[in-house]
């Protein structure tokens, strides 16, 4: 649990915030940011762990960003809920982010990611969508047909 400034208090009953003597203690389900990262992409980038993470950075950010605007409660008990937790997992080409972004959008905050081809991508690549916040309950729609980034089987010089 994480304790808050008094100021907190106003936002209480909106957030399901409660009081406790002096303090206010979040008290809600951990939630998580996703970020899916599409195989194609990944095999464009060759081992290239600084765009791997700029690409995954750029979608957790804007995910949350995105949620702050559309989603604002959601992404307040996210920002000061127990944990922040982030998930990277891939999916097998662009359509497949295309479509977790349509059916999260309504949800929470979404966000897909487009290189703008100044390094080793095509500008306009779609790499990655970011998702989130989410329950672990509620993320157990498309994205519980996906798999955890792992690192690649082939050996790769540049991959640590």
């Amino acid at each position: 649990m994480i304790v808050l400034p008094s100021w907190a208090l106003l936002l209480a009953p909106i957030i399901g915030l409660f009081r406790d003597e002096d303090r206010i203690i979040v008290k809600c389900a951990e939630q998580r940011m996703y970020c899916v990262v599409s195989q194609q992409a990944l095999d464009l980038m060759d081992g290239e762990q600084g765009k791997l993470a700029a690409q995954a950075g750029h979608g957790f950010v804007h995910a949350f960003w995105d949620a702050e605007r559309r989603h604002f409660f959601r992404a307040l008990r996210y920002k000061y809920g127990p944990a922040a937790v982030k998930i990277t997992l891939v999916a097998k080409d662009h359509r497949d982010l295309e479509e977790l972004a349509t059916y999260y959008k309504d949800r929470t905050g979404v966000s897909v990611v487009r290189d703008a081809g100044r390094t080793i991508l095509p500008p306009g690549t779609a790499t990655c969508v970011g998702i989130g916040p989410l329950t672990i309950h509620e993320a157990d729609g498309p994205l519980s047909n996906y798999k955890s980034l792992r690192k690649p089987k082939k050996k790769n010089p540049n991959f640590i």
